[in-house]
């Protein structure tokens, strides 16, 4: 069955001969030579069909051109078995638009015998690949170029219908690669503007850093409140001098019984307070004491007239050093402005109290030499008459006054001229019991506040001799308010500057006001006369324990960073009155008649064996 003609191809004109048609065929079919076609063989047997089909009984040779790239496919079927060979490969896709190859080829084989044209064909077409495979100027070795043509539509494969072939989509329009675009031709008014200059933006301002985290405190606050915190910073505190601190050879004291002695091992005194103190020791410091009372005068009679023992030498150099020792408070009422002295001088004037009662009174502890005591506030606060410092027992510093009623104190502070009330205490009147039951009070008084008034005794000259007993005023009150152990724990873990420490510690009402301080607050717990009236506060034998705790405090303080705590704070005279620089440690503490001169410097370590040589535990 024959296949049905198409139409002319547009590469033969119509009423060419077959002769003309096989000769144009050589010419677009490289392996179908004109020579061939003229043959007898070939023409005899061949029909030349109109158009592009040229057959011999059941072989037929299509040639027909490609879409668009002049290329022509040429495909071997078989007539009786009514059906294509099957498409190979374009080999115009492989080979790709070299210039030895302008057509794509697909070779397919039929079941009958191969001619001698169609073997010439087919062998023709091998090589043709082989060296277009082989040739380095193909498609695969060309490097591509920057813009490619879209690729060309797939061939559609045959389909198995004897309907008409579809025809190829039409070839695709190359699109020429845009031109550089004409340069605007440059005229005044076509030149464009200096843009204005941009106006600088401020940076934005940087954020605040976020607070650091809150260190977890050191201390519980239920430690703070029941003195664990306070022990544990005496323990430190101890720990660092004994680290720090090389054992000196320098004497202890210019005044002995036995010749010179070294700070050194048991040589170094070790104050303890008064409850771990065993019944000898106090006992010891009690005798100690009253026989200071009953030693000799060592002061100028003329200057010290009503002095009538050594103890009472000890009280008249506290008064008439105070304007040079003490602070501003309303506490003494007639005080503006902080001393440099107050520590250093206080903390002579115990160790020459404390040298004297060892010395002259052969004081001594249990295994070593008598060290003064300390009397820790905190332990006290609810009932200061139930201390054994105060139980009156033989073993105490003498009980609580006969109870008087009245209406408390009122303590004016100068600088801010606030008043601090004190609720009344539990005595007021002469002790009642002890060993200090029958003492008899000389000096004074000097500042002593009366009762429901801010306004003190009259006192026209406190240096005469004023027989009178021994008063007191316990007073919880001002415990609890002024001397609880939060107070002493805070005052040393937040004060780090000697000016603020040494401020609050005072009660200085510049700088903290409405307090007495733990100090002035440890001399209305004791209240009385003279143990209220702060310019001769010694005369009451509680004095000495009481202060040994404020120098116990200072010492803390000043062991937990030594090396930056060794400064003074203020003038050299109350009030700045007279006029007096500023205090430094190459000033002089001055007790005589009781101890010779000595330097603030030489006071600020309490080991140094230069006169002091002594710790707290």
């Amino acid at each position: 069955m024959r296949s049905k003609p198409s139409a002319p191809s547009p590469l033969i004109p119509s009423g060419t001969s077959a002769a003309e048609k096989c000769a144009d065929r050589a010419h677009a079919v490289p392996f179908c030579r004109k020579s061939l076609c003229t043959t007898g063989s070939c023409q005899r047997a061949s029909e030349m069909v109109p158009g592009r089909w040229c057959r011999r009984r059941s072989d037929h040779l299509q040639a027909r051109p490609l879409s668009g790239e002049q290329k022509v496919i040429i495909t071997f079927a078989n007539q009786d078995s009514q059906r294509y060979a099957q498409p190979m490969t374009p080999v115009h896709q492989i080979i790709g638009n070299s210039s030895q190859a302008k057509m794509g080829i697909l070779l397919g084989q039929s079941p009958g015998v191969m001619t001698s044209c169609k073997r010439w064909a087919w062998l023709f077409g091998v090589i043709v690949v082989l060296l277009t495979l082989t040739t380095p100027g193909n498609a695969h070795h060309k490097k591509k170029p920057d813009t490619l043509a879209p690729p060309p539509a797939p061939i559609p494969r045959p389909s198995v219908s004897q309907g008409p072939r579809p025809r190829p989509p039409p070839a695709p329009v190359p699109i020429a690669p845009p031109g550089p675009k004409p340069k605007p031709t440059v005229t005044p008014t076509s030149i464009p503007k200096a843009p204005p200059a941009p106006v600088p933006i401020a940076p934005p301002a940087p954020k605040p850093k976020p607070n650091p985290p809150k260190a977890k405190p050191e201390f519980t606050e239920e430690e703070i409140n029941n003195g664990t915190a306070l022990a544990k910073l005496n323990k430190r505190a101890l720990e660092n001098v004994r680290r720090i601190n090389v054992p000196q050879k320098h004497p202890i004291s210019n005044i002995t019984t036995n010749g010179t002695r070294l700070c050194q091992g048991e040589g170094v005194l070790m104050r303890k307070e008064w409850r771990k103190l065993t019944v000898t020791e106090r006992k010891s410091f009690i005798t100690a004491v009253q026989c200071i009372m009953n030693e000799p005068v060592v002061s100028d009679p003329k200057r010290v007239p009503m002095a009538k023992s050594l103890y009472d030498d000890f009280v008249a150099v506290h008064y008439t050093s105070f304007r040079n020792t003490h602070l501003t408070v309303s506490l003494f009422h007639d005080a503006t402005g902080i001393v440099a002295s107050f520590f250093s001088w206080h903390r002579y004037y115990l160790a020459s109290f404390e040298q004297r009662l060892r010395t002259q009174c052969r004081y001594k502890g249990l295994t070593s030499i008598g060290a003064l005591p300390y009397w820790e506030w905190g332990l006290d606060v609810n009932n200061p008459a139930a201390s054994p410092l105060f139980d009156g027992t033989e073993l105490s510093l003498g009980s609580d006054g006969e109870f008087i009623p009245h209406d408390g104190l009122q303590l004016r502070q100068p600088f801010s001229n606030n008043t601090i009330k004190l609720k009344p205490g539990t005595g007021g009147g002469c002790i009642k019991s002890g060993p200090f039951q029958n003492m008899t009070v000389h000096i004074g008084p000097a500042a002593l506040a009366q009762y429901g008034t801010t306004k003190p005794f009259n006192v026209t000259d406190p240096l005469q001799d004023l027989p009178r007993c021994l008063k007191r005023d316990l007073n919880n009150d001002v415990a609890q308010r002024f001397n609880s152990f939060r107070n002493t724990t805070t005052l040393i873990l937040e004060q780090t500057s000697i000016k603020n420490f040494s401020s609050l510690l005072q009660g200085d009402d510049r700088f903290f006001p409405n307090t007495l301080g733990i100090h002035g607050g440890g001399h209305f717990i004791i209240g009385g006369d003279p143990g209220a009236d702060g310019v001769i506060a010694p005369g009451d034998p509680a004095f000495w324990v009481h202060q040994a705790q404020v120098d116990r405090v200072y010492w803390i303080w000043q062991n937990l960073d030594f090396k930056n705590r060794q400064g003074v704070f203020g003038t050299m005279t109350l009030q700045d009155n007279p006029k007096s620089p500023e205090g430094s440690v190459e000033d002089e503490i001055d007790l005589t008649p009781l101890n010779s001169p000595v330097k603030i410097k030489n006071l600020m370590n309490t080991v140094s064996g230069a006169p002091l040589c002594y710790m707290y535990e």
